[in-house]
């Protein structure tokens, strides 16, 4: 005896005897069951509320069953339809099951035989509710706004993966290492219109070149020793998705080949195959590397290059927009604490001080490694310096020899610092200790040069650096508090609090 689910049943039969037969012991085993006589009146309760499960049989008064199933399976693609047919009907319920039926049953068949498949149904509805339920937990996963920036570059990113995202142009994502290019393709495929499909995920540089082709393609059975049945390639499982595939700089020139073939004709061979195999695919690609002078260098083809790059995306380092660090720092805080159960709040002012004046060659995924190790190991709820490990406060404590482009990622002509130019930032005043940070809060001001510009020393601590700042911000615009917390980019509240918070005064300014 099966017990009952949460999935409520709809049974749709002309004949009394055969209708009651089902509803009253399954609503005797404590479903909720409803009943109805023709397809029309199933249609009414329908709207009324929504059924599960939905049992009918095939030869009904007016509307038929076969009209019922696609009614039904057009407005809830998701409900668990079962047919009940004649003997010599199968032929019918073959036909119903190919529009859509979970499957048939032969009239007449025992209550047991019933029980069996509505078991069925209701694991096959468990199935897709989960799926639906991974379907949301990646969608917000991914989502753009789980990529973390307020800077100016970022906001230029923002704007291009959003127009990006709607189109089925191919992309290629340029970072260096640690950066976020997954994250990003990810974002680029949960906001588009291929959400509800297949997104496939590849590092090209993982695999030998030996594997990498018969993964992207797959092969034919008896393609090669082992192959002892045909496998479908990354290629076929994305079919109507998207495929990423990463550090496509390190793939060999035999498959670049067959990738441009993807990319021009839509078709490919699977290995030992002689028939080509058609999709439906949107290419997603990233590398740290320099394509021009591989190009170049002849190591990957002009024409593959020129396809790929269609839609350029770079991502900038952390090192160039380090006035996100406070905004990553804050998240990685809630990420972890949340994972290992602790309760750290912040980082102190000096911990602040020695991640915005490194220059984080390991990117973004360094400074979650590093947040990570912290919270991991320690119990506060103030990261302070005593917590960092001895190795990474010497790289702290080592002025960065990896010049200004340390994590090996080339830019290529015309791309990241030229494709952001007119979207530049300065960094932050406070980790600026080279005389050229500048401040263009107005017309009427004039441009002032480094910290001593806030009549404060060098390397003062931050709150310091930020009282002067608000000071000199509120002297320009008079005390405005409106028009200083819009220049701040703050709120008006979060302004008047720090101006209770340093004691700033108007006389004194």
């Amino acid at each position: 005896m099966i017990k009952p689910t949460g999935y409520s049943i709809l049974v749709v039969d002309d004949e009394d005897i055969m209708r009651n037969g089902l509803c009253e012991p399954l609503t005797a085993l404590g479903f909720d069951v409803r009943g109805a006589a023709s397809a029309e009146e199933a249609l009414k309760l329908l709207d009324e509320r929504e059924a599960h499960i939905v049992i009918t049989d095939l030869r009904l008064p007016g509307m038929t069953g076969m009209q019922l199933l696609s009614r039904v399976l057009e407005k809830k693609p998701a409900t668990a339809m079962l047919v009940m047919t004649a003997y010599g009907s199968v032929e019918t319920a073959v036909d119903a099951m190919k529009k859509g039926a979970f499957d048939y049953i032969t009239k007449p068949f025992s209550f047991d035989e019933i029980q069996i498949m509505i078991e069925k149904m209701s694991e096959k509805l468990d199935l897709v509710i989960e799926n639906e339920k991974l379907k949301t937990e990646l969608k917000g996963k991914y989502r753009l706004s789980n990529i973390i920036g307020k800077s100016k570059k970022m906001q230029a990113m923002y704007e291009l993966i959003e127009k990006v995202s709607s189109s089925a142009a191919t992309v290629i994502i340029y970072g260096e290492s640690g950066t976020g290019k997954e994250l990003t393709a990810s974002a680029i495929h949960y906001s588009g219109q291929r959400v509800n499909k297949p997104y496939i995920k590849l590092n090209c540089a993982a695999l030998p070149e030996s594997l990498l082709e018969s993964e992207l393609f797959g092969y034919e059975k008896g393609a090669f020793t082992g192959a002892l049945a045909r496998k479908a390639g990354k290629f076929e499982s994305a079919e109507g998705g998207t495929i990423f595939l990463d550090e496509i700089g390190d793939i060999v020139p035999e498959i670049q080949v067959k990738l441009l073939r993807v990319l021009q004709e839509k078709e490919f061979m699977r290995v030992g195959g002689v028939t080509p195999v058609r999709v439906d695919v949107r290419i997603i690609c990233a590398t740290n590397a320099n394509l021009v002078e591989k190009v170049k260098a002849g190591k990957f083809r002009e024409d593959l290059y020129y396809r790929l790059n269609v839609i350029p995306i770079y991502i900038p380092s952390l090192r160039e927009r380090k006035e996100d660090i406070p905004l990553l720092i804050n998240h990685f805080i809630a990420k972890f604490n949340s994972e290992n159960n602790k309760k750290f709040k912040k980082v102190s002012d000096e911990v602040l001080k020695l991640f915005f004046n490194y220059d984080w060659p390991g990117n973004i995924r360094q400074l979650e490694n590093t947040m990570e190790r912290i919270i991991v190991l320690n119990d506060d709820d103030l990261v302070t310096k005593d917590m960092i490990t001895p190795d990474l406060m010497a790289e702290f404590n080592t002025v960065s020899a990896a010049g200004a482009n340390p994590g090996g990622f080339i830019k290529t002509p015309g791309q990241a610092s030229d494709f952001y130019q007119s979207r530049s930032f300065n960094a932050p005043a406070a980790v600026v200790d080279d005389g050229t940070a500048k401040n263009n809060t107005g017309s009427s001001q004039q441009a002032v040069s480094g910290v001593n510009a806030l009549n404060i020393a060098p390397l003062a601590p931050l709150e310091e650096v930020e009282r002067a700042h608000i000071a000199r911000a509120l002297k320009i615009l008079d005390w405005n508090l409106s028009k200083t917390a819009r220049s701040l980019k703050i709120d008006r509240k979060t302004l008047y609090l720090k101006i209770e918070k340093y004691k700033i005064e108007k006389e004194v300014y």
